[in-house]
């Protein structure tokens, strides 16, 4: 078989421009060979962004990017996924990072060049690396698709308690002790909490900010393919930008999940900046193939947004009620009638969508044991339940206490006496130890039968936080053959 060394150059750029490598595959690629090395520096990258992730991987990415922009040229492709802080896992939290002075200028020489300049204090403050998406995207002049996932705008998620938000805060930049101090009675932490975590975030993505520049960034420039699947803390995302979206200059294909809802301040006829047209006049949207899946829009605003559209190829429209979804269809279909066709309009029912509840979320065991969630009366019904679950269990277990003892100790003679039978050594030990169980319990019934026959119990007296009987008398006489087997061996010992 021949080497992968001898395949021609042409061969091996194929093998690795399949999508199948990733960022440390190719590194460790690199590092082989000379010849793997020059190949690979070829090789366009799908790239992977990881929001906030604990290792800081964009972070760490852009600051080579400042001293070899020529390696944003490379980008393929980018998927973005979401590693928000999350108050009960504390290997979640991602800690801030800090840029050095000469790359501060590098950054605001290239925000002002691509006319990003508004995500400048985001990005250099070190705490939400989202706002690091725009500047990859200027770097990234030849990239066809970006996938932007399931949004999460909260910097944490789910929202803590005042106090562990700001403790959080306090660990993630470095600080041993607590940085907040009331000042007043009435201040419980609030303020500062939001001076601490909501001063990071725009509220909306940052990524939207690229949106409205009058020339994209040139990541956007060539982009082909784009996907959204909503935000995952409520189930829309701003409607203008989708206008924005799908008059890229060069996008083919466009797949939205779960966008703007009906009568939300964020639907696309409703929207809190009134001036802004939904869809301006005379602009068409070149876009081929399009999917909307479970977007709660209303029919007015699927009439827009058809009326946006005029060169679709391909059309997708998944909700729950199948007839509304074969109406949309027909829209569509009237409004794109030179190149869409019946075959190739595809529609589905899905079932009724549940809105993701931040409380529903189950984010597994607390590894954090000072986490608090900020649902208190939450918190105070599950102890109560489980308090009650424990009551009913002692009430049921304190009636079989007598019976349990000794079901206990017959339960460890059987034990023996087989591990008696399977043994080849050791039986003198086992079997001493079963002679004295049984004595005990022989004893203990006769002691038993006594009391019965007259009537007086000495030994009730006691406590009750003594020991059981047949448990105490057992330990009392094991102790003393063990203690005797001690003096006979050491005698022997001696004697020896």
């Amino acid at each position: 078989m021949a080497s992968i060394y001898s395949l021609p150059a042409e061969v091996l750029l194929q093998i690795f421009a399949e999508g199948i490598l990733t960022a440390a595959d190719f590194a460790c690629c690199a590092l082989t060979c000379k010849l793997f090395h020059d190949i690979t520096s070829q090789s366009k990258v799908h790239y992977i962004f990881k929001v906030d992730h604990p290792s800081h991987p964009t972070f760490k990415l852009i600051r080579c990017l400042l001293k070899k922009p020529s390696i944003g040229e490379r980008f393929k492709s980018i998927t973005v996924t979401w590693h928000r802080r999350r108050p009960r896992k504390p290997q979640t939290w991602a800690a801030k990072w800090q840029w050095t002075p000469e790359e501060h200028v590098a950054i605001k020489k290239f925000c002002k060049t691509w006319d990003i300049l508004d995500t400048y204090n985001a990005i250099t403050s070190g705490w939400n690396s989202e706002a690091l998406l725009p500047l990859l995207l200027g770097f990234a002049s030849h990239l066809e698709s970006l996938d932007y996932g399931r949004t999460v705008l909260y910097l944490m998620y789910p929202k803590p308690s005042y106090q562990e938000g700001i403790r959080i805060h306090d660990y993630c930049e470095g600080h041993t002790t607590s940085t907040w101090e009331p000042q007043c009675r009435e201040d419980d932490g609030g303020d500062y909490y939001d001076a601490c975590w909501f001063g990071q975030s725009l509220g909306a993505s940052w990524f939207y900010s690229a949106l409205y520049m009058d020339k994209p960034v040139p990541g956007l420039a060539n982009l082909k393919h784009f996907s959204h699947s909503g935000c995952i803390d409520d189930t829309f995302w701003p409607g203008p930008y989708l206008s924005k979206v799908l008059l890229l200059p060069q996008l083919e294909s466009a797949s939205i999940h779960r966008s703007p809802s009906a009568g939300s301040p964020h639907s696309i006829l409703s929207y809190q900046r009134p001036t802004e047209p939904r869809f301006p006049a005379g602009k068409k949207s070149l876009v081929k193939n399009l999917d909307l899946v479970n977007c709660l829009f209303t029919q007015e605003d699927y009439k827009a947004l058809a009326g946006f559209t005029g060169s679709l190829e391909k059309f997708k429209c998944v909700v729950e009620d199948i007839e509304f979804c074969k109406e949309v269809a027909d829209i569509f279909l009237q409004r794109n009638r030179e190149k869409l066709v019946e075959e190739s309009i595809i529609t589905a029912c899905s079932p009724p969508l549940s809105d993701p509840v931040v409380r529903s979320e189950d984010f597994g065991t607390d590894d954090d044991s000072y986490f608090h969630e900020s649902y208190p009366s939450d918190i105070e019904e599950e102890e109560e339940e489980k308090e009650e679950g424990a009551e009913e269990i002692e009430q049921e277990g304190a009636s079989d206490d007598d019976d349990g003892e000794e079901a206990l100790v017959i339960q460890n003679m059987r034990n023996m006496r087989e591990k008696l039978r399977g043994s080849k050594s050791g039986g003198e030990e086992l079997t001493a130890d079963l002679k004295i169980l049984q004595r005990i319990i022989g004893e203990d019934r006769d002691k038993e039968e006594k009391v019965e026959r007259n009537g007086v119990d000495q030994d009730s007296q006691s406590s009750e936080d003594e020991e059981p009987l047949i448990i105490r008398s057992m330990r009392r006489r094991k102790g003393k053959e063990i203690v005797g087997n001690h003096d006979g061996d050491r005698e022997n010992g001696e004697d020896k």
